[in-house]
């Protein structure tokens, strides 16, 4: 549905008309939702299940490595700027959880540190593209406290 009745089908889907069409994608407009949704459902799946032995074993070095919770929460920012929770691995001590900036980088752990090189420590947001909050395709989602 047109949100806008003065825009034309051709402004909602980033066409400029005369230049041809643009490389704007408007993710969840008309008919891109079923099937980007339908493909996140597919990827997500097949990660987590290919994935689950290797999520295993990190789940297991963090524990071990140091006391607290496996997972971290990050509030974020959606496409439509809905408020959700992220879920990635703790990648600092438990102190750190609360604390932002160069104090929290002094207290990140040696398994987080290979962690975030290895980009590893968001592979629970498969969590989050399975409930609809993320999407595997496109942009990443935004921090509130970073758009001020």
């Amino acid at each position: 549905m047109n949100p806008n009745p003065e825009t034309t089908e051709d402004e909602m889907a980033g066409n400029s008309g005369a230049t041809g069409s643009s490389s704007i994608n408007l993710r969840g407009f008309r008919n891109n939702y079923g099937a980007e949704r339908l493909g996140d459902l597919a990827i997500g799946i097949a990660l987590i299940v290919f994935m689950l032995p290797l999520i295993a074993l990190v789940a297991l070095a963090i524990k071990l490595d140091s006391p607290g919770p496996l997972l971290e929460r990050q509030e974020r920012l959606d496409f439509y700027g809905r408020r959700f929770v992220a879920f990635r691995f703790r990648t600092v001590h438990s102190a750190g959880l609360y604390i932002r900036g160069a104090e929290r980088e002094a207290l990140v752990t040696p398994v987080g540190q290979f962690l975030r090189y290895s980009s590893m420590e968001n592979l629970p947001q498969l969590i989050n593209v399975l409930r609809g909050e993320m999407s595997a395709f496109g942009a990443s989602s935004n921090r509130p406290h970073f758009l001020g």
